[in-house]
């Protein structure tokens, strides 16, 4: 009994062994299906696609230059990473640290028939299949069948011939835009280039704070984007919106390498990287579209952790790419040019007709010329005010009609261009970094000082190449040393932004400014102490042949210290300057305020100073300078002289 027992016993867990061993095998075997499934069994299995990886490797492929560029790989501590973030863009698994894995599977996912067609890799990166298939001699006929229809469509579409490189002139009012803005134009065969497409990349961006926005641009908490837009709307967000002239630098890429360039493009489309303000930005990540089409080029490998769009065109003019240039005035230079050639009382005739339209009886009063000026005028002012949005359509229509009419019948040639100047090429201006070594007379002691700002230009520095009354300096370092004392810290300039634009009868912009940071202040008891300011101004500039840019500000600063009562002081007041263009070498700034502190630290200052700008080279100038300062009833009185390169 005990034995059938024994005997029945064992029968049943032998029965449930050999379940528990099929059930184990279907497990095994799923799971194997599953996982090849996610990697692509086909390409795994298929020896034919070994043999291309086997031959990659011994070819080192993964350590070409041509792909890294395609994978934007850069050196780090311990072996390569990608400044490509978005996880989608790779293949392998540590696609974004591991240039081979990234290869194989590359390679292996090009055997994938379980992917059709628009989503196969082969149709999301035809740059690196091009790549592979001339490395590798690639048979297309043992590949599986796949109809890339969207990417044909857009390369057809898109029809590239040739490439330029775009630089649209700094724009004060946007923090984004103040130091310019690079993007590409991809030409095609129509003769008109508006009709072209122009490849840009840009943070996206829904934060209208200034604060946030600067905050987030700095350390990267923005993700940036390749687009493809019509080249005419870049001109009108540009030139007609933004009073931006553009230069436009001709590449001289061959056909073959414009066409990769977009092949990587699309690669590039929907696909983020952190975007950062000083090194990851636009103009350097469009780099990486020039160098896919040339990877003999290391445009991006010149740059340290410091990088603006000026540093980004240089480095393309450096290489040998640029064949010619072409300046493209913006609508506003237009305006204040054909302005320029007229009375005071004809633009304000122009400005007439922008709003109420043509009055035959009043330009008869007029000469022939300056009355088909007027309207020429005219005719600018109200596209202006239509891309500006400040008439609606029906209006601009009636307006616009009215004025072409009218300068029909004024005769002459309205389809004669006018030729308007071509100011220095942005390219030619000063190094956007400045070491300053100077020495002077502060009261009748001696000292020596020191002065470095990585960025970017101020109005002491030779102006040619620079927006006219512009100031943007991050980080400015002064340190000074006088006899029998140590070297000590001045001053530091975190920030300090300034925007004088002249007002006129057609534009009436405001003028600004921003400044904080750390500086020493005299107290007293006759000694000096760093406080923390931050200062905020905001006014009107206007241009007069004779004085040069005037302006005129009223301002408010916070100061916080220990040796302030209540360890605060605030205050406002009014500052006012002119700044004299003699020559391309030399200019004048001179420069007044007056502050007044109070109700806590109750005090007064005055400040007056005077520059003198000479320019050497692009990489240097001499300033001469004279300070007075007149605070806690001491009085101050400096004077420099300085030599600055330009880095």
């Amino acid at each position: 009994m005990i034995t059938l027992l024994l005997l029945s016993t064992a029968k049943r867990l032998q029965s449930r062994i050999r379940k528990g061993y099929i059930a184990l095998i279907v497990y095994i075997t799923l799971s194997y299906l599953f996982i090849a499934s996610e990697k692509g069994l086909s390409s795994e299995s298929n020896p034919y696609s070994e043999e291309l990886i086997e031959n990659a490797i011994s070819k080192k492929l993964h350590q070409t230059r041509k792909w890294e560029v395609l994978l934007h790989y850069k050196d780090t501590l311990d072996g390569k990473e990608s400044l490509i973030d978005d996880p989608r863009f790779f293949l392998s698994k540590n696609g974004k640290v591991d240039p081979q894995g990234e290869l194989e599977e590359t390679i292996r996912s090009l055997f994938r028939d379980d992917i059709k067609d628009d989503d196969h890799p082969r149709c999301l990166f035809p740059a690196r299949y091009n790549f592979l298939k001339e490395e590798l001699s690639i048979d297309e006929s043992r590949l599986p069948t796949v109809n890339c229809t969207q990417f044909n469509y857009a390369l057809n579409k898109i029809n590239p011939r040739s490439a330029v490189l775009v630089f649209p002139a700094a724009y004060m009012n946007s923090p984004a835009s103040m130091f310019g803005h690079t993007l590409i134009r991809i030409d095609t065969t129509y003769e008109s280039k508006l009709l072209s497409y122009a490849a840009n990349y840009a943070a996206r961006v829904e934060d209208t704070s200034g604060f946030i926005y600067a905050f987030k641009g700095l350390f990267g908490y923005y993700k940036g984007f390749f687009s493809v837009l019509p080249y005419y709307e870049k001109v009108k967000e540009y030139s007609d919106m933004e009073h931006r002239d553009m230069w436009e630098f001709k590449l001289n890429l061959s056909e073959d390498e414009v066409r990769m360039m977009v092949m990587h493009l699309w690669e590039l489309r929907d696909i983020y990287s952190y975007y950062y303000f000083f090194d990851e930005n636009c103009s350097y990540n469009l780099l990486f579209l020039i160098e896919a089409a040339r990877p003999s080029l290391d445009l991006t490998g010149k740059f340290g952790r410091w990088v603006i769009p000026i540093d980004t065109l240089r480095a393309v003019i450096d290489s040998g790419l640029v064949e010619s240039v072409h300046y493209r005035p913006s609508q506003g230079s237009r305006i204040k040019y054909i302005a320029s050639l007229i009375s005071r009382e004809a633009q304000i005739e122009a400005v007439e007709i922008s709003k109420r339209g043509a009055d035959r009886e009043v330009l008869a009063k007029f000469s022939d010329e300056e009355e088909r000026r007027i309207l020429d005028l005219a005719i600018e002012i109200i596209h202006y005010r239509y891309n500006r949005r400040e008439i609606k359509r029906e209006e601009y229509q009636r307006l616009y009609l009215d004025a072409l009419k009218a300068r029909s019948e004024a005769g002459g040639d309205p389809e004669k261009p006018y030729e308007f100047p071509i100011p220095e090429k942005p390219y030619k201006g000063h190094l956007p970094g400045r070491l300053s070594i100077g020495s002077g007379l502060s009261n009748e002691r001696f000292f020596q000082e020191f002065q470095i700002r990585p960025a970017y230009h101020e109005l002491t520095d030779p102006q040619d190449g620079f927006i006219e009354g512009s100031q943007i300096v991050f980080m400015g370092i002064t340190a000074r040393h006088q006899a029998n004392d140590n070297l000590e810290l001045r001053e530091i300039r975190a920030i300090d932004i300034l925007s004088l634009s002249p007002r006129d009868i057609i534009f009436r912009p405001i003028s600004w400014k921003v400044k904080t940071g750390m500086k020493q202040k005299i107290f007293p008891d006759n000694a000096e102490h760093h406080v923390y300011y931050a200062n905020l101004g905001a006014g009107f500039a206007y241009k007069n042949n004779i004085f040069g840019l005037i302006y005129s500000l009223f301002e408010t600063e916070l100061q916080l210290g220990r040796r302030l009562k209540d360890d605060y002081a605030l205050g406002g007041g009014v500052g006012f300057g002119t700044i004299k263009k003699f020559s391309k070498n030399f200019a004048i700034n001179i420069s007044a305020r007056s502050m007044f502190y109070g109700p806590s630290d109750t005090h007064e200052l005055y400040e007056i100073f005077l520059d003198n700008i000479v320019r050497l080279s692009q990489r240097t100038s001499l300033n001469i300078s004279f300070m007075g300062k007149h605070e806690f009833s001491h009085t101050l009185r400096e004077a420099r002289l300085g030599l600055n390169i330009y880095f």
